[in-house]
């Protein structure tokens, strides 16, 4: 059963849809299945994908996307006139769709400075300037973030899936990273553990001295080979956990792009982490 009762209905068949979600790496993984469904509705639309430069190698070479489009909000898209200059260069792209999975001002001021005629999101900031409105109840926490995106296709009429989220590997990204591990010592049969002890906030951290214990425990039960990994802001809760560990390990914080990070967790037995990211691009 659906989450929210739907009473928006649309004959409108699209056939350039913009999907746009602005917001985290974990959300926008969680998002993919809305372009799976979508392109199994409307196998011969031209699908799109907006996301921030960070999130880019999670969708890129997705097979039910056409293409990826970048928004720099901290960038290029920097402030007000930067981000209405974005939006009329989508008007060229002649999109009849947009998809907002995620509430913001500025993702609802984009596809309605860009005349999208129809415009779907969330009842919530700014959702004046969307045609379709779908009530928001994200914050009663009963539906997973996965189910709660393709919930928004109800207003096609479209029936709720099992959702299956969707990293593609990169070739090139699989190859070096396995090349990293390679010049570690570390064999493609070896067992790999990563862990990821950043995350947004001090109250999602477990504490840098316990990761390391726990490392050190894995290393001696399973020869296990142990990854630490992070984003460039956050090398030093990596270092912190190497700095407590009695045993060596390999430290590729701040060292790994986002499609790297992916290949490396395909080589992974087992990931511990906090509250972040990675969790969703290992799952």
């Amino acid at each position: 059963l659906r989450t929210s009762n739907f009473e928006l209905r649309t004959q409108h068949i699209p056939q350039r849809i913009l999907v746009i979600r602005l917001d985290r790496i974990g959300d926008v993984v969680l998002s993919t299945p809305v372009l799976q469904e979508l392109r199994r509705a409307y196998p011969q639309a031209f699908v799109a994908m907006m996301v921030r430069p960070v999130c880019r190698e999670l969708v890129e070479g997705n097979p039910f996307l056409n293409t990826v489009i970048l928004y720099d909000k901290d960038g290029a898209h920097r402030g007000v006139w930067a981000t209405i200059r974005f939006a009329w260069g989508l008007r060229r792209v002649g999109f009849d769709t947009a998809l907002v999975l995620h509430p913001s001002h500025r993702s609802h001021w984009i596809p309605w400075l860009a005349r999208i005629p129809v415009r779907i999101g969330y009842h919530r900031k700014s959702s004046w300037l969307l045609t379709h409105r779908v009530p928001h109840h994200k914050q009663e926490g009963t539906t997973h973030e996965a189910e709660y995106a393709l919930d928004m296709l109800g207003v096609f009429g479209l029936p709720l899936t099992t959702p299956q989220p969707l990293v593609p590997i990169q070739p090139q990204a699989d190859a070096q990273v396995r090349q990293r591990l390679h010049q570690q010592g570390i064999g493609d049969r070896a067992v790999v553990i990563a862990i990821h002890p950043s995350a947004s906030d001090d109250s999602k951290r477990w504490p840098a001295e316990r990761f390391a214990q726990l490392a050190d425990q894995l290393i001696d039960a399973h020869h296990a080979h142990i990854v630490l990994v992070a984003g460039p802001e956050a090398v030093d809760h990596a270092r912190a956990v190497e700095q407590h560990m009695r045993q060596r390990a390999i430290n590729f914080a701040g060292h790994l792009s986002i499609g790297e990070l992916a290949a490396l967790l395909k080589q992974c037995r087992l990931l511990v982490s906090n509250d972040s990211g990675p969790v969703h691009i290992a799952a």
